[in-house]
């Protein structure tokens, strides 16, 4: 088997895929994910310095993030577990999307 062979095969195989671009996208999402609960914290942490209460909606986004991202695997892998930390987050993010919204309302 020739070089172009073998790269023509790897390609087919790939998708035309380059795997360097996407060790980059993977670490990429990695940094982003862990980035946003810091983000979080850090917001949390001031608006509770600055006005004595802490937003729902900060965490909400979060909680919604890994929601989807665990419905996405679900479907994608079709694993029993993967559907139920989905649930976990679903019902997570829509306590904290409800307290959100109660705090907009003046209820909390």
């Amino acid at each position: 088997m020739t070089r172009e062979e073998i790269l023509e095969k790897s390609q087919k195989e790939n998708k035309s895929k380059d795997i360097f671009d996407l060790e980059i996208q993977q670490s990429g999402f990695k940094a982003a994910y862990f980035s946003v609960f810091g983000f979080a914290a850090v917001i949390s942490i001031l608006q509770f310095a600055f006005e004595r209460k802490v937003s729902a909606a900060v965490w909400a986004m979060p909680a919604g993030m890994l929601a989807v991202m665990f419905l996405v695997k679900f479907i994608k892998m079709r694993k029993k577990h993967e559907l139920l930390v989905f649930i976990g987050y679903g019902i997570l993010f829509l306590c904290l999307l409800a307290a959100f919204i109660f705090q907009l309302t003046g209820k909390i």
